[in-house]
């Protein structure tokens, strides 16, 4: 009977030990899951703040190729008026020609 109750005792201590270990073991593995879970949250914080920044240089790119094309469609109706009144001071300068040779 004394040496059954060694055994228990001993099996209760081994028990024990069992469970604090794994007790300790369960603890780390979830500081280390927390501190990757605050990892994972930091990069996508990260990530959003970069995604917010991509999509401010992106409207701002796209209201200046439309500024641009403004400016082109712009110049290119100067362009057009200029190349008619050119042709309009060439013709001219031709009637002029012809009427000195008339005279």
């Amino acid at each position: 009977e004394e040496e059954q109750r060694g055994d228990l005792e001993q099996r209760e201590k081994e028990s024990e030990e069992l469970y604090r270990r794994l007790l300790g073991d369960d603890e780390r593995r979830n500081a280390s899951l927390e501190a990757r879970s605050r990892r994972v949250d930091e990069e996508e914080e990260s990530l959003r703040r970069r995604e917010a920044e991509f999509e401010r240089r992106r409207s701002e790119l796209e209201r200046d190729a439309a500024r641009a094309g403004e400016e082109e469609q712009r110049f290119r109706q100067r362009e057009a008026e200029f190349e008619r009144r050119l042709s309009e001071l060439e013709a001219g300068e031709e009637r002029v020609k012809r009427l000195e040779t008339e005279l």
